[in-house]
């Protein structure tokens, strides 16, 4: 018995060491070790090798396999009462449901394990959850929620020295600081986390870090040096069998050959990370890469060609309701028609998208996340007898919630101006090459500048505004009735510590005008030119 045990023992460990090297070879070790302690009745070894069956699962992108074994595991754990256990499947559930875009429940299975490691004082436990809870959050835009998950991961780790896990840690605080805007901050991270990945031998991390790398110097137009970083993450990535990463870094790849007019080799990736990410049941990553393929063909003057790529990636999109890449999809398949002379359906294409883009902007996901949360924390607060204390920090987290979507709206609206503004000047710029085609987009080109002259938006975003800062347009056009519609706006996105360059997107002005008006609002409101305009705002 004792010589079978330990047998089972390393199968176990050899299913957990290739669930992400080898994950076909991991899941047989599982599936020996799951038949080894079922005959023997070793419902604990059991449970572990479901556990690493799960990962293995998770790894192949396999979801639904990933998530019956894990809840298995977790019924035994629970019948066993074996908390460290349960702390583990539910970890496992957590990033299994987070891959399956059900946030809701993850989030709610991470809640739970983070409880679980805490009562255990399992401290490397706990900062898993909280690095994959922040996962979660930055995949919903919850920028402030991930950091501080991340950073109570880092914390954990540093106290334990776990050099590894440090390293990962670092690399995801470096993307939301990316996400926020403080490239700098983000960079040093980056590195950071090349370095520590490097000098523990984590060939996972290394890649990882290097991709992020490329991004800093595609940013600063350094191409030579951010396609040697994705080239280094690629191979690394192949190596691993990491075929969804490697199909992204594929993507990125082919964006960085196309600033380097290297088009036969930036359609290559393109094709190669389409037909990768088919193979392994990745809708988004397909969708993507024929969306940028489709639009480097194109922009090479062959847009009959560029349509049957644009509409199958389009069909994709559609199929697996990804908003963002459909919104893409119709700008630059309602260009491509335009081009071969089917105006109508570029029209129709235009009215789909203008259509699109109001619920694009939409944040009741994240809401609904929040509100999630906030029954999750109050119901365990009564079992502890601490409602008041838990009621009184969420009333404080929905502000912070609301703030942050008031910010996020605006940030969305500037995107979305953006956005807009470059698909006028493609569409101006193809009919200035085409003259044939100026009377056929001129309805389409009157239709964006409509809509980035819509008020409407505005309209909304006032609307969101007042009811988190009550009455603060109304009182401050009271006290300074010089103030114009426009400036009011201004103050409002001060208010909310927007940058010069953000609100210049959201109005669609120039730097120099925002500057303009940022010095009438303190001529009008008597502040002097040493006081901080936005810190007066904030505190008004």
């Amino acid at each position: 018995m004792a010589e079978r045990s330990a047998v089972l023992t390393e199968v176990i460990q050899q299913a957990k060491a290739n669930s992400r090297l080898d994950p076909m070879k991991g899941l047989a070790c599982a599936k020996e070790a799951i038949e080894r302690a079922e005959r023997i009745g070793d419902n604990e070894a059991k449970i572990d090798a479901l556990n690493a069956a799960a990962w293995c699962h998770e790894t192949r992108t396999d979801y639904s396999s990933a998530f019956a074994s894990a809840i298995e595991a977790l019924n035994i754990a629970r019948e066993l009462s074996d908390q460290i256990r349960c702390g583990e499947c539910l970890l496992v559930l957590g990033v299994v449901r987070s891959g399956m875009m059900q946030f809701a429940e993850a989030l709610s299975y991470l809640k739970e394990a983070i409880d679980v490691f805490t009562d255990l004082n399992d401290a490397p436990g706990l900062a898993s959850a909280y690095n994959n809870l922040g996962m979660i959050h930055q995949q919903l835009a919850n920028y402030p929620l991930a950091l501080e998950a991340y950073l109570a991961a880092l914390r954990i780790n540093e106290a334990l020295g776990d050099q590894r896990n440090i390293g990962v840690n670092v690399g995801n605080v470096s993307n939301i600081y990316y996400y926020l805007g403080d490239l700098e901050r983000s960079f040093e991270y980056d590195q950071r986390s090349l370095d520590l990945a490097r000098a523990t031998n984590n060939t996972y991390g290394t890649a990882h870090a290097l991709e992020a790398i490329a991004t800093h110097y595609k940013a600063r137009g350094e191409y030579k040096s951010a396609s040697q970083s994705l080239e280094q993450a690629l191979e690394i990535f192949t190596t691993l069998g990491e075929k969804r990463y490697a199909a992204a870094t594929l993507i990125k790849l082919g964006s960085v050959h196309e600033l380097q007019k290297r088009t036969k080799e930036a359609l290559e990736h393109y094709r190669q990370a389409a037909a990768m990410a088919a193979s392994i049941k990745r809708p988004d990553l397909h969708a993507q890469a024929l969306l940028c393929q489709g639009a480097l063909v194109a922009s090479g003057k062959a847009p009959s060609s560029s349509i049957e790529i644009l509409e199958q990636a389009l069909g994709i999109a559609r199929e697996h309701e990804l908003d963002q890449l459909i919104a893409e999809l119709l700008s630059h398949l309602a260009g491509a028609y335009a081009l071969v002379k089917d105006h109508e359906q570029a029209y129709v294409l235009m009215a789909e998208l203008m259509e699109l883009k109001q619920s694009m902007y939409s944040l009741d996901r994240q809401r609904a996340v929040a509100e999630m949360q906030s029954r999750f924390d109050v119901e365990r607060a009564e079992r502890e007898g601490d409602v008041l204390r838990i009621k009184n920090a969420h009333l404080e987290e929905l502000m912070e919630v609301r703030s942050q979507e008031l910010a996020s709206m605006a940030m969305r609206l500037v995107s979305k101006n953006a956005f807009l503004q470059r698909l006028r000047k493609e569409i101006s710029s193809h009919s200035e090459q085409h003259p044939e085609l100026r009377e056929a987009v001129k309805d389409v080109l009157h239709a964006i500048t409509s809509d980035l002259r819509d008020d409407n938006e505005w309209v909304r975003f006032e609307e969101k505004f007042e009811h988190l800062h009550q009455d603060f347009l109304t009182k401050l056009s009271q006290s300074y009735p010089k103030l114009t519609p426009t400036e009011l706006k201004v103050c409002a996105m001060l208010k909310i510590n927007l940058s010069n360059k953000e609100i210049a997107g959201l109005l669609s002005v120039s730097l120099r005008n925002v500057e303009s008006h940022r010095y009438s609002i303190r001529k009008k409101l008597g502040i002097a030119s040493d006081v901080n305009l936005t810190s007066v705002l904030i505190r008004h």
